[in-house]
């Protein structure tokens, strides 16, 4: 009898054992995979963009194309239709945040003051961003297009 107690025991340790490193060996991988994705989103956000629409604003039809740099470093830059604004940025996963952003205050025409009011607060509502080939499209906290973007 105690040799079966012992034998039954043996095999749940074992059991127990092949159980969890399988679990690690999955966790890691998902593990993994999400940081391959962060990657994938942060290196193929990099670079030039048009912003071709805010908060339903267009905003390609103006002279001074609207425009927005993503470097490797976490720095955002671009054009507002009339101001400039730069600060940082940080991506996770397909979360983005913007941060210390600052802006020119050039006074324009009253249509692109608008058109420019509308890409700052698209800015400022950013919270997840998806990358479709050439084309870029940001959402807010409720899953609502702020933004969208196409390479340069």
């Amino acid at each position: 009898m105690i040799k079966n107690f012992f034998k039954a025991s043996v095999a749940l340790i074992a059991l127990v054992s092949v159980t969890a490193t399988g679990c690690s060996s999955v966790n890691t991988q998902k593990s993994d995979e999400s940081k391959v994705q962060q990657e994938n989103t942060t290196q193929s956000l990099q670079g030039a963009w048009l912003i071709t629409k805010a908060n339903d604003v267009e905003t390609a039809k103006y002279e001074d194309e609207a425009s927005v740099t993503f470097t490797a470093d976490g720095k955002a830059n671009g054009r507002a239709v009339v101001n400039g604004f730069f600060g940082d940025y940080a991506l996770d996963g397909t979360s983005i945040q913007f941060d210390h952003i600052g802006a020119t205050k050039m006074m324009g025409p009253e249509e692109e003051m608008q058109a420019e009011s509308a890409i700052l607060q698209a800015i400022n509502d950013a919270k997840s961003v998806s990358v479709d080939g050439d084309k870029a499209t940001v959402y807010d906290n409720k899953g609502k297009v702020v933004m969208t973007l196409k390479r340069k």
